[in-house]
Formats: structure tokens, sequence, C-alpha cells
């Protein structure tokens, strides 16, 4: 499939500080993405096609507003695409009627003059937003780092927020954060019954959601105990 390129963004400021992985994740999303700029997250294809692994949440944190996550979907829009590609879309091209259909399919809203608005999904379109919220949405956080703050609240041991909060979205984006939040719940629950001593061997997060213990049997994060003493293969989880 053949598309446009701007061979000025080599010039342009955001596009240049950017990381080399980072700049190799953009174009890729530019040649993978659908005709409405719309691409479905394969994290595991996107690395293996650049070569690099990527910190998806600081990535997205970079697009700034040339990337907006579907609300529902998780699909990823780049809100500049369909301006660049296509220009004012026009019902009675062909071409365009194309992008026109997707772009109902994805549920994202156009303007009178054709061009995709690109900060809205239908869900939206009664809500006004002036320039200083849409500033505001920069550094707001997205809405799988709220997921993901969800879940470090749930879990019952609190240290090393920032690496805690990586493997925690990659938990999130490999089994769903209904299942993390399911599991963690269930987790905490159980520690909260063990014997005030036995609580200090919980293990860091980070630690605990990089090795997928969230798929553990829930009967092995009971303490038993034989004549009140806990039982000390218990304890060996934490290494």
């Amino acid at each position: 499939m053949k598309r446009f390129t701007e061979t000025d963004k080599w010039r342009d400021p955001w596009f240049r500080k950017l990381p080399p992985k980072f700049k190799m994740g953009y174009l890729f999303l530019l040649d993978n993405a659908d005709n409405a700029g719309v691409w479905q997250p394969d994290y595991e294809l996107a690395e293996f096609q650049i070569g690099e692994s990527l910190d998806w949440m600081e990535f997205e944190k970079a697009m700034g507003d040339r990337l907006l996550v579907l609300e529902g979907s998780g699909k990823w829009h780049l809100t500049r695409f369909i301006k660049f590609q296509f220009g004012e879309l026009n019902p009675e091209c062909k071409p365009h009627q194309q992008v026109i259909r997707l772009l109902a399919a994805h549920q994202i809203e156009r303007v009178s003059k054709g061009y995709p608005k690109g900060i809205h999904t239908l869900k939206d379109k009664d809500k006004d937003k002036d320039k200083d919220q849409d500033q505001d949405k920069d550094t707001a956080p997205s809405a799988r780092e709220l997921e993901a703050e969800s879940v470090w609240a749930l879990y019952p041991k609190k240290k090393g927020k920032k690496d805690a909060m990586r493997e925690i979205l990659e938990a999130i984006r490999t089994v769903g954060i209904e299942r993390i939040r399911e599991r963690v719940q269930a987790y905490a629950a159980a520690v909260s019954r063990w014997p005030e001593d036995e609580r200090k061997y919980v293990p860091d997060p980070v630690r605990w959601f990089k090795r997928g213990n969230y798929d553990d049997d829930p009967e092995t994060w009971q303490r038993k105990s034989a004549n009140g003493v806990p039982q000390l293969e218990a304890r060996f989880d934490i290494f």
C-alpha cells in the first residue's frame, strides 16, 4: 500500500528529539495503521519488526496529541493522519468513501468540513473541549495508566512504583484488566488473613507481576499452620 510521507519530519523538533526506538515506532504506526489512521495494538509484532523492545507507556506519552487511544476498543488513532493523507474528505470521492466507512466503524466523529476531529469519539460529541482542556490532556494520565493505578492501589505491598507500573501495564496487556483486578483482589484478601509476622514476606510488586504470579493457584496464597506455627515453605515464594 502506497502512502504519502512527510519528508520535513526530520526537521520537526518533536520528531528530532524522539529516542531512535520511538522514531521507529512512529514510522511503524504510519505504515501499519489502516486508512483512517487507526492501529490495533500488536506490541509483539511491532517490536519484532522494529528489532527493539519499547516502553509503550512512555511512547504513548511522547506521541502527545498525535495519538488518541479510542475508548472501548483500545485502538490507537493517529489524529493527524487523515488530514495529511487525504485532506478534506469528500463523500463523493471513492477513495474517501472507504475512509469515511472506517471512521464510522471506529466511532470517530468528523467535523463538518470532513476533517477528523482526532480528539473525540461519538460518545464525546456533546462535550465542548476548549484549547486549555486539550493542552491538559497531554499531561493527563492515559486510560491504561489509570487502570494500572487501580491495580497498584489493590496490591498489598507498596514498593518500587515506577518499575511496578511497567510490569502491571504489561500484565494488563497480556491477560486484560478484569482478570488482573480479580486476581490482585483475591491475593490481597488472602494476604489480609496471614499472621502479622508473615506479611513481611509479601513479594515486591515488580517481582510478583513480572513472574506472572497472578496466574498462580490461589491455594498457594494461603498460610496454613500446625499448632499455630506458620509453615516455612510458604516463605519461599519471595525468591
